[in-house]
């Protein structure tokens, strides 16, 4: 599951995030933007379950809203009410941190940025495949495009969303498409033990499997980014006694007659 970097732990100075010019929350820091991709990633069907949850206690310092928090002067409920009618008193904190803006000095925006820059780079690797081999593409290909492209990162704005509206020019520089990865998998019936909880682990949807009276065949599909986390969990579940095609329409059982292949070509069966 994906994780947003935190920039400090808790505890640092608060992070003040305004709305307008008098409403004020405290927030600790590095929170409100993995917040804010957490939501966004619960809005998109496609990502929905992928990110890690960030729940408000987790941000905020204090539920309370102040005028100015310096002075710790609170806001009056009829101000509230005037300004975000429309709100109700329960979802008041969530508006703020979803549309609130927060600042940061030139060392915190330095490291914020690298971070944010980070964040996207692993999020393409991790959700997106190369149209051309349907494998996860390397970061170091997606650092150099997305310098290619001059690309600034958005402190305030969630990693899909900035995802989401760099991919028209990030697929001229590499053809990619957001897709799980299909994977056909072959392991003795007595090294079985371990391969279920393996699965659950990566989150792996199983599309078809068969129990032979050897092998247990199927076909997995999991994210991309996880494949080589996950070829490794295999290995330490199976004792190295395992075959993967990695294929779209890969057939599992068709794998076992051709004596295992990788990405098409031939290899030497795992022992």
């Amino acid at each position: 599951m994906y994780r947003p970097e935190r920039v400090s732990a808790p505890g640092d100075k608060p992070q003040v995030v305004k709305l307008g010019k008098h409403f004020e929350i405290l927030c600790n820091r590095g929170m409100v933007r993995a917040y804010r991709t957490y939501i966004h990633a619960e809005e998109d069907e496609h990502l929905r379950g992928t990110v890690a949850p960030v729940s408000i206690e987790d941000v905020v310092m204090t539920e309370d809203i102040y005028r100015q928090n310096s002075d710790l002067e609170h806001v009056s409920e009829d101000n509230l009410s005037l300004v975000m009618p429309d709100i109700a008193p329960s979802d008041r904190i969530h508006h703020i941190l979803m549309h609130g803006e927060f600042s940061l000095t030139t060392a915190e925006r330095r490291e914020v940025i690298k971070v944010v820059r980070s964040d996207i780079e692993r999020f393409l690797h991790r959700y997106y495949v190369s149209t051309d081999n349907r494998r996860p593409i390397p970061i170091i290909r997606i650092q150099n495009a997305l310098d290619e492209m001059r690309f600034k990162p958005d402190l305030h704005r969630s990693i899909p969303r900035q995802v989401t509206d760099l991919l028209d020019d990030f697929i001229q520089k590499v053809h990619v498409q957001r897709m799980n990865m299909d994977i056909a998998v072959r392991v003795p019936t007595t090294k079985m033990g371990q391969v279920p909880r393996v699965f659950s682990d990566f989150s792996c949807e199983v599309q078809k499997e068969n129990w032979g009276s050897k092998h247990y065949t199927a076909v997995l599909s999991i994210v991309p980014g996880v494949f080589e986390e996950f070829s490794a969990a295999m290995e330490r579940a199976t004792e190295h006694n395992f075959d993967i095609l990695v294929n779209g329409d890969g057939n599992p059982q068709e794998e076992e007659e051709q004596g295992g292949r990788r990405n098409g070509k031939k290899r030497r069966r795992k022992r």
